[in-house]
């Protein structure tokens, strides 16, 4: 046999409510709010929850996409210096300078960045020396070539640049 619900039916005694069941009831109404507003509260946790967890795995995602790409970029930008000046005028000419176009409003628009390394001061976070030179002339660990262009997303390090730095004897 089926059990019935246990919500308390008010009493019939003249229509006067029964102050007891008013009670019973109002702290079952309370009940239930509470509920709602804990399940509401856990659902609105979830969500960001879920959001970041999206907008993270969105971002690891560009940073795989963009770091396999790179040494397509790199031999696109290495192909454009062998390229004679009288060639510039080419249609294929023109077309592989597209490409490169294409590839900075991919850059931008997935917030991918890259790292400004000549002239700049030598930085191990950010640049990876390959190689030394000296030039008196030059600030000591300054960048006086970049072989390698480094890119970061959000401030995380894609690649970093690889570059040639100035050393000078450090005086005594």
């Amino acid at each position: 046999m089926a059990q019935e619900a246990t919500t308390p039916q008010p009493a019939k005694n003249d229509g006067q409510p029964n102050v007891r069941e008013l009670e019973m009831l109002k702290k079952q109404c309370e009940e239930n709010m509470n509920g709602w507003k804990r399940a509401l509260a856990d659902y609105e946790n979830l969500r960001r929850e879920v959001a970041a967890r999206t907008a993270e795995m969105r971002e690891y995602h560009v940073m795989q996409v963009t770091a396999d790409i790179l040494p397509v970029v790199d031999t696109l930008r290495e192909a454009l210096t062998h390229i004679p000046p009288e060639q510039h005028a080419t249609p294929w000419y023109q077309g592989l300078v597209q490409i490169g176009k294409q590839w900075e409003q991919f850059a931008k628009k997935y917030g991918v960045e890259q790292i400004e390394s000549a002239g700049e001061q030598f930085d191990p976070q950010l640049h990876e020396a390959i190689s030394t030179s000296r030039n008196e002339s030059k600030p000591h660990e300054e960048i006086v070539t970049v072989h390698q262009h480094g890119y970061t997303l959000n401030g995380k390090m894609i690649r970093p640049a690889k570059v040639t730095v100035n050393k000078l004897d450090s005086k005594k």
